[in-house]
């Protein structure tokens, strides 16, 4: 495991996520490139034999159909079929995990509209991920990780992840 990943876990370690601090930059720079504004993408990765635990590999910046503003996102389609594809078909065989969200403060709690969303992924067949992961990153005035970690089992209500030391 690469030494500056960061692992996360549900209370009873039913799920659990491995971001490496690839992934962690890369989200933090898409962010800042967001100038103010809410932004998001898919998270991508892959899973641990025993599927106990999910790694991402890679988070997409916003597809060029996404529309944001100061307190709202709405993540755009634009090339994500033909990405997901193309993964799920290297013998990689990397997966749709969730979706990341940066809101433009300190405030790291999903909205109402972002539940609404994940279930609704949860749900959908389209997706096949149904305990897609949500995280979500504020902005922090020193531009370090801030973040909140969901996962979304369908039927179920939403978890919160914390992470633990790796």
């Amino acid at each position: 495991m690469n030494p500056s990943a960061r692992a996360y876990s549900s209370d009873k370690g039913r799920f659990q996520v491995i971001v490496p601090g690839e992934v962690e930059n890369k989200i933090l720079r898409l962010c800042v490139e967001a100038r103010g504004l809410e932004a998001g993408g898919v998270l991508v990765g892959h899973y641990t034999p025993d599927r106990a635990t999910a790694i991402l590999t890679d988070a997409t910046p916003p597809p060029r159909d996404s529309k944001a503003g100061r307190t709202w996102f709405h993540r755009g389609v634009a090339g994500l079929q033909r990405l997901l594809a193309k993964l799920w078909s290297n013998p990689k065989r990397e997966y749709y995990i969730g979706e990341w969200h940066h809101h433009p403060a300190d405030i790291v709690a999903p909205s109402a509209d972002d539940m609404r969303q994940m279930k609704n992924i949860s749900e959908d067949k389209n997706y096949r991920c149904p305990e897609p992961l949500l995280i979500i990153v504020g902005t922090h005035r020193y531009e370090q990780w801030n973040a909140r970690f969901f996962i979304f089992p369908q039927g179920a209500d939403p978890t919160e992840l914390k992470e633990y030391p790796t």
